[in-house]
């Protein structure tokens, strides 16, 4: 397995305090989006939850290693997922 780079989440998230925003165009549409993050590290993971509270917590790892095959599924998912 090629790395092509890292994905660092937790450097992401102390870099924007967890405040995640932006403008994304599907469909069509310009659409923007806001959520706000708390995060924690435990046993070398984080865990990731919505400030407001909603929705589950997710754990990863800090660090994503970038390669072909996660690469082809963000193209195959940004392609084929979207059934706006």
């Amino acid at each position: 397995m090629t790395i092509l780079g890292q994905i660092r989440i937790e450097d992401f998230l102390k870099k924007t305090g967890g405040k995640v925003c932006g403008k994304l165009i599907t469909d069509g549409k310009a659409r923007s989006y806001l959520a706000e993050y708390k995060w924690q590290k435990k046993d070398g993971y984080l865990l990731i939850s919505r400030k407001d509270n909603t929705g589950n917590e997710v754990k990863l790892e800090p660090t994503i290693p970038l390669d072909e095959s996660l690469i082809s599924f963000f193209g195959l998912y940004s392609g084929d997922g979207a059934n706006g």
